[in-house]
């Protein structure tokens, strides 16, 4: 899907509001933006969706898709993977769910298109995945991401690191169907409002 961006005026209106109110908002960095050669500033679609959401402002029929609940599964084994997809289809069919299997496909796909959630498990090839999720709680563009930490062991220790590095929730493997899809539920209803959540 090609991105596309939005200039200061569009946004203000589409918000209903001055441009001057616009200026503000990306001078405050409440919607990440981005300078052209000409000194304007841009915001990708891919921003602007969830600020829109913030505002409670409709959003324009062109960027509907993006406001649909995107996953990000980062987990190196692809069995795990294929069943994490398959629980979220069956309780959020217009999710849409992509796949990492390593700290530097997550990097590449969040810089993409920054999901609703992140499902990060915490043994990844070459890397932490607590360390990956202080990255991300770090930078400007996912720092308000949910992200849900799946671990091996889910000592008190372990959890306490999660939390540390800045993860909304934590799940220790084994889990039922049943446990991960209330958590992902929650985690989407935070973002977006309306997920439904499994009884």
């Amino acid at each position: 899907m090609k991105k596309r961006s939005f200039r200061a005026s569009t946004i203000a209106k589409i918000c209903q509001v001055p441009l001057t109110t616009v200026d503000r908002w990306l001078d405050e960095n409440r919607v990440a933006s981005f300078t052209i050669p000409k000194g304007n500033r841009r915001v990708w679609d891919t921003d602007l969706v969830p600020f829109l959401k913030t505002q409670n402002v409709s959003i324009p029929a062109s960027l509907r898709s993006l406001s649909n609940p995107s996953v990000l599964l980062v987990d190196d084994d692809p069995g795990v993977r294929h069943l994490l997809t398959r629980i979220i289809n069956q309780f959020h069919t217009n999710a849409v769910v992509r796949e990492a299997e390593n700290g530097t496909e997550m990097r590449a796909k969040v810089a993409d298109q920054p999901p609703s959630l992140i499902i990060l498990d915490v043994n990844l090839p070459g890397t932490n995945g607590l360390e990956l999720c202080a990255k991300l709680r770090r930078h400007p563009r996912t720092k308000d991401v949910n992200v849900l930490v799946l671990t091996g062991t889910g000592t008190d220790e372990e959890k306490d690191q999660a939390i540390k590095a800045g993860a909304d929730a934590f799940l220790p493997k084994p889990f039922t169907n049943e446990s991960f899809a209330k958590i992902v539920s929650q985690l989407l209803r935070r973002q977006h409002g309306s997920a439904s959540e499994p009884e």
